[in-house]
């Protein structure tokens, strides 16, 4: 069996890009400290985009390659790439809109940055199969 997870990529990219140009006015608010920082949707879009047209690009060419590691890394970076996000929005819903609810927002603020960081670092899965990919010999059924 072949595996195409280039294909799963490549499939999400049209999906990102419809998802910004229809969201184009909305933004993103991210507080650091006394900064704001402000990314219009279609921007993250278009950047989410090209980050997996490289990763479309990278598991395609390494496709013909048959070897477990390789399989794992890609298994779990896919996981971790698209179960990921979804876990930091179920989480964000749980945030209370009540003052008097500080301690449980800043709990569940530190756990919803630990999961996004555990994504950022898990992302180092990518340049290891490519890296592994391309130094490894191809191996012949």
């Amino acid at each position: 069996m072949k595996r195409t997870t280039f294909k799963l990529f490549l499939a999400t990219i049209p999906f990102l890009l419809l998802l910004g140009f229809l969201q184009r006015e909305s933004t993103l608010d991210v507080n650091i400290h006394d900064t704001y920082y402000i990314i219009s949707y279609f921007h993250l879009a278009v950047a989410l985009s090209l980050v997996f047209s490289l990763y479309t690009l990278e598991y395609w060419s390494i496709r013909d390659k048959r070897n477990e590691i390789l399989k794992w890394f890609q298994t779990l970076h896919l996981a971790i790439t698209y179960i990921g996000p979804i876990v930091v929005f179920c989480l964000s819903l749980f945030h209370k809109t009540e003052p008097m609810e500080y301690e449980f927002n800043n709990t569940l603020s530190i756990i919803i940055w630990g999961v996004m960081l555990f994504i950022l670092l898990a992302q180092l899965l990518f340049p290891l199969s490519l890296i592994y990919g391309v130094t490894s010999r191809k191996e012949v059924d």
